[in-house]
């Protein structure tokens, strides 16, 4: 039998263990590719918090589906309950107004009210600090669920003030057995790195799996796991990374799953939850190279690299600036 290891945590589980430790968060985003249903996965989150019968099921606490509660959410009539989506493309600072508005009214049945941002990366500045505002100072039994394709597309300070929930449009093992179809005779390792990292994104797997990207991964790992700069990889590795937005963003996040694994390898040693396991010199060479402070520093940089991104900035300078002051 295949053995593959499955890190993904269902959004159901996540808000369940909150709920069980009355530690529930005010906001989420769950992220996911195209056909992750994730408005709906939202909607259906919703009517946990605002079900009357909450009940347990595989012990989870969930919604009862029965209530009029839930049938009122299942109609899209429930008053507490508010889905917000983009108005010619753009999700408009009037919005966040309104959801600010509703927010802090007292509910009309339970104790709860739920806005639901759909497509929220498709707010404008002004519409996400007004958001941020009311992140900051979330009123009582007031719940937030955002939706984007990736946490990269909105504001950082956003993010960190949310849960991130991931939505996958099919299980792990049917992915699994689809990439090995098509994609034959590589190591188990290769499929769960290209699966976790691409967040269940079918195509995006294949492209990671690609000899190509296998070839540069190395390239990059190797890169950061020596003490010295090199002139001729910097060189190669920006002009790589800066052919266009989506390799870059694809290097982007090599190198978290990069950092992640260093960070995993410090307090775990050769762990089965380290996605590079086929690579594991370069972390383990990593580990010795890099302390954890200087570790979290670097994923706040590539944070930032993930939203400077999308402003028309020049690839070849940010990608060969980005690398350098890994090195530092």
């Amino acid at each position: 039998m295949i053995q593959t290891k499955n890190l993904y945590t269902p959004p159901e589980k996540i808000i369940s263990n909150m709920i069980k430790k009355d530690r529930l968060a005010h906001s989420f985003l769950l992220v996911g590719p195209q056909g992750s249903k994730k408005t709906e996965k939202a909607i259906e989150l919703s009517k946990i918090l605002l079900c009357k019968n909450i009940t347990k099921k595989d012990n989870l606490l969930t919604y009862c589906d029965k209530c009029s509660s839930c049938r009122k959410v299942n109609s899209f009539l429930h008053p507490d309950m508010h889905i917000i989506e983009p108005e010619d493309g753009v999700i408009k600072i009037n919005q966040i107004r309104e959801i600010k508005r509703i927010l802090s009214l007292k509910p009309l049945e339970g104790k709860n009210r739920v806005c639901i941002i759909s497509h929220a990366e498709t707010m404008r500045i002004e519409a996400s600090n007004a958001l941020l505002k009311v992140l900051e100072e979330p009123p009582n039994g007031a719940y937030i669920f955002l939706t984007s394709p990736n946490a990269r597309l909105l504001l950082p300070t956003i993010v960190s003030r949310s849960i991130i929930l991931r939505c996958k449009p099919k299980d792990f093992l049917t992915l699994f057995e689809i990439l090995k179809e098509e994609i034959p005779q590589l190591p188990t390792e290769l499929y769960n790195f290209s699966l976790h990292l691409s967040e269940g994104n079918l195509d995006k797997a294949k492209v990671f799996l690609s000899q190509e990207f296998l070839f540069w991964r190395k390239k990059l790992f190797s890169y950061l796991s020596h003490k010295k700069a090199w002139v001729k990889e910097l060189f190669f590795l920006t002009e790589y990374m800066s052919q266009d937005q989506d390799i870059f963003n694809n290097c982007l996040e090599l190198l978290k799953s990069w950092v992640r694994d260093v960070l995993l390898f410090n307090k775990h040693g050769a762990c089965p939850k380290i996605l590079n396991l086929d690579l594991l010199a370069f972390i383990q060479a990593g580990s010795k190279l890099y302390e954890t402070k200087r570790l979290y520093k670097f994923i706040s940089q590539l944070d930032f690299a993930s939203v400077a991104i999308v402003r028309n900035i020049n690839l070849s300078l940010f990608a060969e600036a980005l690398l350098i002051e890994l090195k530092k």
